[in-house]
């Protein structure tokens, strides 16, 4: 392994460690109840090096929002592959709500904890969330 890769995996590391404290600030305080200083105390780090990894707060819980719709796509996908569109739409209901009962977490860091609305249409979850919503839309459009 070359010192390319070794700083790659530990800025990856770093990010995970950043976001690992972050998400359970974000459950346990709210999104408001939340700073940078917090979860850089949390990481045993200084506040600047957060900064070196994201911008800000809102930089932090849109990336895991963003893993929280990834999750959730991935365990509603497989509903994709049933025929019937009445068996489809049972199936897309079953398997949200196993990913709710599965990782209630997630489920609360995407629906229930409050978060900025700023600048929604360039947020990569958002459209995330979208993309994974119209599989169960999709197939039940009357033209």
């Amino acid at each position: 392994m070359g010192i390319t890769s070794r700083k790659e995996r530990e800025k990856e590391e770093m990010r995970r460690l950043i976001l690992g404290a972050a998400l359970h600030l974000f459950l346990e305080k709210g999104y408001d109840g939340v700073s940078i200083r917090n979860i850089a105390e949390a990481i045993e780090y200084s506040p600047a090096t957060i900064y070196l990894y994201y911008k800000d707060k809102s930089e932090i819980f849109f990336a895991l929002q963003f893993e929280a719709a990834a999750v959730k796509r991935d365990h509603l996908l497989p509903a994709v592959q049933v025929e019937n569109p009445w068996e489809r739409l049972i199936e897309f209901g079953r398997r949200y709500i196993d990913f709710g009962m599965k990782h209630p977490d997630l489920y609360d860091l995407l629906f229930i904890t409050r978060s900025p609305m700023e600048s929604i249409e360039n947020q990569e979850c958002w459209k995330l969330g979208i993309a994974t919503h119209s599989f169960l839309s999709k197939p039940f459009r009357i033209a």
